[in-house]
């Protein structure tokens, strides 16, 4: 699946607060991944809703796309307040939150979920300044062989006159 699809996909089911900017920089060329489409598209929904409500007097937040071999990676960055150390030292515990009506289960479900798919999720944060969440998901064979060329495929790998 392609990363950029399934970005655009989730955004086009969010809503946007007023006062928050978005800027998207998925790529010219498609980044794909072995994954379920429904369960990455809910980890980056409750990482843009995330984002969206630690910004409560407004501002940006970024999502790209990338290839860093052998690994694909999605960046949501937000100009929110950050995070202090013993923050980030509890994020991915089951019901910790600091928010007066979270479960503390989102980070904790996202993080279970890119494991599945051999992946991980990382943060970086700094109070005052923003965070930005780090998804990393193996990348597939960027154009797969055509089932009709396949033995050529084969053919031409062994040395064998085509």
């Amino acid at each position: 699946m392609n990363l950029g699809e399934v970005l655009k996909t989730t955004l086009g089911g969010i809503d946007i607060p007023d006062g928050i900017t978005v800027n998207n920089r998925f790529g010219l060329k498609p980044v794909n991944v072995q994954a379920d489409p429904d369960q990455l598209s809910r980890v980056f929904t409750n990482l843009i809703v995330n984002a969206n409500e630690a910004m409560v007097d407004g501002g940006r937040w970024t999502i790209a796309v990338k290839k860093v071999d052998p690994m694909a990676e999605v960046t949501i960055t937000d100009t929110g307040p950050g995070m202090n150390s013993q923050e980030l030292e509890k994020i991915f515990e089951p019901l910790y939150t600091t928010k007066i009506q979270g479960t503390g289960l989102g980070l904790a479900v996202c993080q279970q979920v890119l494991t599945k798919h051999n992946g991980r999720l990382d943060v970086h944060s700094k109070a005052e300044v923003g965070t930005t969440f780090t998804v990393r998901l193996p990348l597939t064979m960027e154009e797969p062989i055509p089932a009709d060329h396949a033995s050529e495929a084969v053919t031409s790998a062994v040395g064998w006159p085509e």
